[in-house]
């Protein structure tokens, strides 16, 4: 029964295997290289999400219990209630202030705090996970043998998602177009300046706000 369901695992792997294949070559033959920049980054959706995870760390700092005097009552206080404010507030940067644009030169990817910069030559494909994050096999840099070789970016809505809902999967539709430009330079965006389509970082400094004031809130 075991080895069946395996069997059946594999099958569906070899097939969707198959089929992004020839959508790729699909893609490949139809696709004409941008005059400029293409960009993928965080929406409405994200920023929602990042408003409540933001209205949640103010709920929680409010509701916590005062900072008491005593070594483990500052370690506790600073672990269990500042860390996971902070953590929250990390969150919120994550899914409502990311960014994906691919330029001439490579692909701008922004987290949480600061971008990041991939050249076309270091990316050998893109992938989506369940999760809905892209996820970027890169070729191994001969200045850096170390250094990682995947790299997840972005928050998309996940493919189980978009097919309950029946719209578009924009995660796959990216991570297809970055597959090909990496694959075929003449498909390449024409222009640069990337890094100007991810817009402004105006997550970040709310975020930081709100991290202050829950810090201060449970401040005896």
């Amino acid at each position: 029964m075991k080895e069946a369901g395996e069997g059946k695992r594999s099958a569906r792997r070899r097939a969707d295997e198959g089929a992004r294949e020839e959508r790729l070559r699909a893609l490949a033959r139809e696709l004409v290289a941008p005059e400029r920049a293409v960009a993928w980054r965080a929406r409405w959706g994200g920023w929602l999400v990042a408003a409540l995870l933001l209205w949640h760390t103010v709920r929680f700092a409010r509701d916590a219990e005062p900072l008491a005097l005593g070594f483990w009552s500052v370690l506790g206080w600073a672990a269990f209630q500042v860390g996971v404010c902070l953590i929250w507030a990390f969150m919120a940067c994550a899914v409502g202030h990311w960014g994906v644009a691919a330029h001439r030169p490579g692909v701008w990817v922004r987290g949480p705090g600061a971008s990041r910069h991939v050249d076309w030559d270091r990316i050998e494909g893109v992938g989506v996970t369940d999760h809905g994050r892209l996820e970027m096999k890169l070729r191994k840099d001969p200045d850096d043998p170390d250094a990682d070789r995947w790299l997840a970016v972005g928050f998309f809505v996940p493919p189980v998602l978009c097919r309950f809902l029946r719209r578009r999967d924009t995660a796959q539709e990216a991570a297809d177009l970055l597959t090909v430009m990496a694959n075929h330079p003449e498909l390449r965006p024409l222009r640069g300046a990337g890094h100007r389509k991810l817009g402004q970082p105006w997550v970040l400094l709310p975020a930081a706000a709100v991290w202050l004031y829950a810090v201060y809130t449970m401040l005896p």
